[in-house]
This record gives structure tokens, C-alpha cells and sequence, in this order.
């Protein structure tokens, strides 16, 4: 299974590189809300999560390294940015 997924990420990475900028910044945006459905089934009532728990999942999100950030975090890249 996981060579099947590698291979479906290879080649969707290859058309979405062909993608307008825009499109490109949506389907990155597809992404995180698919990585939030590990946390959050569609349509869960955010409000059942109490802010702790809401926080330790942002913050792994933010710590998980991107692929498309050159494999750095978005929180190293909000820092760098920032600095």
C-alpha cells in the first residue's frame, strides 16, 4: 500500500507543478485540510475539542515537515520569516 501512495503522490506532484500559481495554492490548501481529517473527521463539531487538545494538533501540524517547504516545518518558516 505505501508504495501505491508513493506513487500516486509522485505523479500528482508532477501535474500540480503545471498548475496556474493559484490553483497550485489551492490544492496546498487541499492538503492541510486532508492532514486535519487525521485529527478531525468532515464536519466534526470543533467545538467538542476542548482548546488544548485544538492546540497540540495545530502544533503538530506546524512542526510536521512539508515538502513543499523544502521539507522544513511551517513553524521554521514563520520563524525565519519573522527573524
Amino acid at each position: 500500500m505505501l508504495a501505491d501512495n508513493t506513487t500516486v503522490v509522485t505523479a500528482l506532484g508532477k501535474h500540480v507543478r503545471k498548475l496556474p500559481q493559484e490553483l497550485r495554492r489551492s490544492c496546498t490548501n487541499e492538503i492541510t485540510n486532508g492532514l486535519l481529517r487525521q485529527y478531525f473527521p468532515r464536519g466534526a463539531d470543533l467545538s467538542r475539542f476542548s482548546q488544548s487538545h485544538l492546540n497540540k494538533v495545530a502544533m503538530r501540524l506546524n512542526q510536521r515537515p512539508r515538502k513543499t517547504l523544502g521539507f522544513e516545518t511551517p513553524a521554521d518558516r514563520l520563524r525565519a520569516v519573522l527573524h
